[in-house]
């Protein structure tokens, strides 16, 4: 919205990929196990440089080598921008979001008991929570 105000750049849907132009690589990449993946990001040559002392030439080989969380975890030692993609049950395990409250426990009157995800965004004088679970039809 920012660069659409200041000179009426607009954007297209780019996936993984980085608009702003600043990134020297940016995305996405294959892990071992199904559909599991790590985001990498490399803002300039001295990230570039780091990245290459550890995973080589050949980053999405590397990657493919690796869970998502020892790639994040290696590359962010070095110095490299890296976060495993969670899927919700890594989610679910996150000690962060523990920490954090972030699923709160309750029981449908149908369902019976289940997780349900608090509000990431946390306003002073709301817990950004639920106080029942989702409502019946009719």
């Amino acid at each position: 919205m920012v660069a659409y105000h200041l000179d009426g750049t607009t954007f297209g849907r780019n996936g993984n990929e980085d608009n702003s132009g600043r990134a020297r690589l940016h995305g996405a990449f294959g892990c071992t196990g199904y559909d599991r993946w790590a985001a990498i990001a490399a803002w300039d040559d001295e990230d570039l440089d780091l990245l290459a002392k550890v995973a080589g030439d050949d980053l999405a080989r590397w990657c493919a080598g690796r869970s998502p969380l020892e790639a994040a975890e290696m590359l962010q030692g070095a110095g490299v921008e890296a976060v495993p993609v969670q899927d919700f049950a890594d989610c679910h395990g996150d000690p962060q979001l523990a920490h954090r409250g972030h699923f709160v426990r309750l029981t449908h009157p149908f369902l019976g008991p289940g997780d349900y995800e608090r509000n990431g965004v946390r306003l002073s004088g709301s817990d950004g929570g639920y106080r029942r679970s989702a409502p019946t039809l009719g």
